[in-house]
């Protein structure tokens, strides 16, 4: 008798392919293509540039995730986020998004079923367990979506994010 996974087990396993797999290594494969310029390259004053978008995820997922499930505390001033100027080194924000991910990891491993239908305070915000993790993916994929704009833009390359995969065809 085959034992199917939880929905507990699939919404997690789900959380780490679209935050973990899929966008921390696309934002890597990003910052890869480009130049320490680009990253912090601000187009005008209403577009953030890669290097604050990627402290914004960071923050983001740190406060939502992190405090909420592993009572990390919770430091976070999301506008200096927004506000460095300095150029942090494309190899700091690689090391940042890796520890990130492994954090973010070594959390989902330990969140219950019941953390997930529990309500936290975020921000202003009161939300389900649930409701955190659906909402750090779709962020993750809404940046992670701009930085790759972003990339083609300044680079006029394509990110190649699904390489030689037969997209087009249908499975039988």
């Amino acid at each position: 008798m085959q034992i199917l996974p939880s929905w507990r087990d699939l919404l997690i396993e789900q959380a780490k392919t679209r935050i973990i797999i899929e966008n921390i290594a696309r934002i890597d494969k990003c910052l890869n293509m480009l130049t320490l310029d680009q990253v912090w390259h601000r187009i005008h004053s209403q577009t953030n540039p890669i290097g604050n978008l990627i402290l914004h995820l960071e923050g983001n997922a740190r406060q939502w995730i992190l405090s909420s499930f592993s009572n990390a505390p919770d430091h976070r001033v999301r506008q200096q986020e927004f506000d460095q100027t300095e150029k942090i080194s494309i190899e700091d924000l690689k090391q940042r998004l890796q520890k990130l991910a492994s954090d973010l990891n070594d959390c989902f491993d330990s969140i219950s079923e019941q953390a997930l239908l529990d309500n936290y305070e975020v921000q202003c915000f009161k939300e389900a367990g649930i409701g955190i993790i659906v909402h750090v993916i779709e962020h993750f994929s809404y940046h992670t979506g701009q930085i790759a704009y972003l990339t083609k833009w300044m680079t006029e390359k394509d990110t190649d994010f699904y390489g030689d995969e037969p997209l087009d065809q249908t499975k039988s």
